[in-house]
């Protein structure tokens, strides 16, 4: 049967050694709540926000209009994201992201998606 990337990352964590404790500290943070919460606290309110919504540390803020040139704008400030189903902004951050790592892409993101919502 097919197993989810949660059950794929467990099985490996619990086999992968991890001398500096990097690995284990992402289990010691809330998982959605770190990009999550700041996001819906920042974008959440801004109208043409449609719905915010993510599993572990994946995030997708969906829009009520096309968001494709975000892409770019959002590399010039040096965020990588994706954009799926026309509308949808998509991050994946990796699963050592920290607090103030998470504050960093919504303050990075936010303007971003103010300015565009804008047009």
């Amino acid at each position: 049967g097919l197993v989810s990337i949660s059950d794929a990352e467990g099985y490996m964590l619990a086999r992968v050694p991890d001398p500096h404790g990097t690995v284990g500290r992402r289990y010691d943070l809330p998982r959605r709540d770190l990009l999550g919460k700041q996001a819906v606290v920042e974008l959440g309110s801004l109208p043409g926000v449609k719905e915010i919504r993510g599993q572990g540390l994946m995030l997708g803020v969906e829009l009520n209009k096309p968001c494709g040139a975000l892409v770019g704008r959002a590399a010039e400030a040096g965020l990588l994201i994706s954009v799926t189903a026309d509308s949808v902004i998509r991050m994946v951050p990796p699963l050592i992201l920290t607090t103030d790592e998470a504050d960093e892409i919504v303050a990075l993101l936010t303007p971003l998606v103010k300015d565009l919502l804008a047009e």
